[in-house]
């Protein structure tokens, strides 16, 4: 699942999530974790209501890419998955 900013200054690729609960088992939010690309990448954690409250430059809200098609990670980040003798080369 991929979430994005529409002027493409963050975005969220899902590798896994679990709910939070009510006790009568209703799901209120969503614990996801994967890849932020913002001004770094990295990997974390994140509730998704968190995610919904950011809004672009142009005060539009983040939105879900139901079209888009899940890849590898080294397709979406192939810098973070470079080796040391790679980066030693360049």
């Amino acid at each position: 699942m991929r979430w994005s900013t529409r002027d493409g200054s963050l975005a969220w690729y899902v590798t896994e999530g679990s709910a939070r609960r009510t006790p009568d088992g209703e799901a209120v939010d969503y614990l996801l974790y994967g890849l932020v690309v913002g001004p770094d990448r990295r990997f974390d954690y994140f509730w998704l209501s968190d995610v919904m409250m950011h809004h672009d430059s142009l005060g539009m809200r983040v939105e879900r890419h139901s079209r888009w098609r899940p890849k590898r990670l080294d397709e979406i980040a192939p810098e973070m998955f470079r080796s040391q003798d790679k980066e030693q080369e360049d």
